[in-house]
């Protein structure tokens, strides 16, 4: 059985890493509701939404289609504590290309 954790721990909790990345997508146009009971930000578009759930994110794609009940997780492998805003949205990017949105951010 593999194991997809680095063996290094990262140097951030899960809820530092949550509000510097919200802070970022927010520096970057996305709207972002950083108080809510599951926080979530919102690509520029509104075709992306990605929810941030304690050491799990999932998202909904399509304009209008952003309810939690109909969100997805990314992965269980993704670990907030070690990326950048810039790789949280390129992942944003892959998922909407999945679910064929295109989008000009």
């Amino acid at each position: 059985m593999s194991n997809h954790r680095s063996a290094s721990r990262p140097t951030r909790t899960h809820s530092d890493a949550r509000a510097e990345i919200l802070a970022g997508l927010a520096a970057r146009k996305w709207s972002v509701k950083p108080a809510l009971k599951v926080p979530h930000a919102t690509s520029p578009d509104e075709e992306v939404r990605l929810w941030f759930k304690p050491q799990a994110v999932y998202f909904t794609t399509g304009r209008g289609q952003h309810d939690f009940d109909r969100a997805r997780t990314i992965s269980y492998d993704l670990d907030l504590r070690t990326m950048t805003v810039e790789e949280v949205v390129e992942v944003a990017r892959r998922l909407a290309h999945r679910d064929n949105i295109f989008i000009g951010w």
